[in-house]
């Protein structure tokens, strides 16, 4: 609730003495601005102390006589509250009851000494009044992808000076209302101001875990909401999006489409787009039947960038900086189709072998095999190890590549595959140009080992020590539901 109305803070007259049934006349009364919970008032006439006052609130037309004040009720008026209080220097805080809607409202005021109603009414001047609550609407938290809770509501009244608190709590504490406006206790807290004026919005960094939200907020008047609300689970950072040697992340939820046609995949990370589709030799469009669906290779499709250059030498430069540099690649396909090489992703001087980078598989008997390379004009590394999983029945997976200046080493879902090989650095390709390809190795008008099945991501990396990696596999296996 509101603060009070206070009563008389000064008067003229006699400072003791008994009333007895005089008709008393008042010269007037004023109500302040309110501060620290109350509206100060000013009541000034000759009246001694201990002498009833009776006020009314009120909206609308002035009463006239002291009968209607005394009734609290005349012609043209809505009266949303009344009381009474003894004349005194400094009397009892008198408080308002709630419900009272913001608007403008007077003050009225008469003595009644023993039934003799003082010979005047007094009015103070309009002052605003606020005693009903406040409503907060469209009320989220959610899980914003970044070890965060992001957080939004709208208040029902606009206020410059409205404060607030949102806290995040451990699931089932079941705060009070005096912990939610304190936020003692909470796990995260953050206060601000609201000018009421369409949505509040922010995020509490949480970390992962699942926690109860709760919210204080007060309007300039001093009403208060406290409300808990349902649970929130938050999620580990996606480690790809923090990722600082992040290369390449291409994926089905961030394509440009027309009608279930691929016409572009964006860069999610890595800074530029795949979107040009020569024909030939790609003479169809990738698929996708939805916005965020897999996106369907059938040997005929693929996207690249639109010319050949050095700065799509993005894996293959950093390789070919020497010292510890390295590589990770995870590549997210449903391998379930029919024998045949199929590179899904390249950096190539053109569509032969020789001067590329790729990254694929192979179906071999039923059997997936990984079918992947790089190489100047002599292999740098080659690994086409079987996994001896059954294509029909492996489903989505995630196919993974940790190459370093000397050995590499793959794996499926975080199984490694066989054990690591050698790498000949000096073989590294190094073409002055080259093209990033999605579906194939490329050139301008031809293609080799074009892509066929489902494919979800490209994600390249080069941060790529065993921790890092295994929170990548760990966030796309989750993402995709790979089991």
């Amino acid at each position: 609730m509101i603060g009070a109305l206070v009563g008389p803070s000064s008067h003229v007259g006699l400072a003791f003495g008994a009333s007895g049934g005089t008709a008393y006349t008042l010269t007037s009364v004023s109500v302040g601005a309110f501060s620290a919970g109350a509206y100060p008032i000013t009541l000034v006439g000759a009246v001694p102390d201990g002498v009833p006052v009776e006020w009314v609130l009120y909206s609308g037309t002035d009463p006239t006589t002291a009968a209607q004040v005394d009734a609290a009720s005349w012609a043209g008026a809505t009266v949303v509250a009344s009381g009474t209080f003894p004349w005194a220097t400094t009397p009892a805080p008198i408080t308002l009851p709630g419900g009272i809607a913001r608007a403008n409202y007077k003050l009225v005021c008469i003595t009644n000494s023993s039934g003799v109603l003082s010979t005047n009414v007094v009015i103070s001047a309009p002052f605003e009044v606020d005693t009903v609550n406040p409503v907060l609407s469209s009320v989220s938290f959610t899980d914003n992808g970044s070890a965060q809770v992001a957080w939004s509501f709208t208040p029902s009244e606009a206020s410059p000076t409205n404060g607030f608190r949102v806290s995040l709590w451990p699931s089932g504490t079941n705060p009070s209302a005096a912990a939610i406006e304190s936020g003692a206790g909470a796990s995260f807290t953050v206060t601000g101001t609201s000018d009421g004026i369409g949505a509040d919005t922010g995020t509490l960094s949480s970390g992962a875990g699942t926690f109860q939200p709760t919210i204080w907020f007060s309007d300039i008047y001093g009403n208060e909401t406290t409300a808990t609300y349902s649970n929130v689970t938050v999620a580990a950072s996606d480690p790809r999006l923090t990722d600082s040697g992040a290369l390449y992340w291409f994926a089905s939820d961030d394509t440009t489409r027309s009608g279930t046609d691929v016409t572009a995949i964006n860069a999610k990370r890595g800074g530029f787009d795949l979107d040009t589709r020569p024909n030939p030799p790609f003479t169809s469009a990738i698929q996708q039947a939805s916005a965020g669906a897999v996106m369907v290779f059938d040997g005929t499709r693929g996207l690249q960038t639109a010319s050949s250059a050095a700065g799509n030498r993005k894996m293959i430069n950093h390789m070919l900086g020497g010292g510890s540099n390295a590589l990770r690649v995870f590549l997210v396909v449903n391998p379930n189709v029919a024998d045949g090489f199929r590179v899904f992703f390249s950096e190539s001087e053109n569509e032969t072998t020789n001067q590329s980078t790729y990254f694929g598989f192979r179906n071999v008997s039923g059997v997936l095999r990984f079918h992947s390379a790089a190489r100047r004009f002599s292999s740098s590394w080659t690994r086409t190890d079987s996994t001896g999983l059954t294509v029909s029945t492996i489903g989505l997976c995630v196919m993974e590549w940790h190459i370093t200046q000397t050995a590499v080493r793959i794996f499926v879902d975080g199984t490694e595959i066989g054990t690591s090989s050698a790498v000949t650095a000096g073989n590294f390709p190094n073409p002055g140009s080259c093209r990033t390809t999605l579906g194939a190795l490329a050139s301008a008008t031809l293609a080799s080992d074009p892509a066929a099945g489902d494919f979800r991501e490209v994600y390249v990396t080069t941060t790529a020590d065993d921790t890092t990696a295994t929170a990548i596999r760990n966030a796309i296996i989750a993402q995709y539901g790979i089991s």
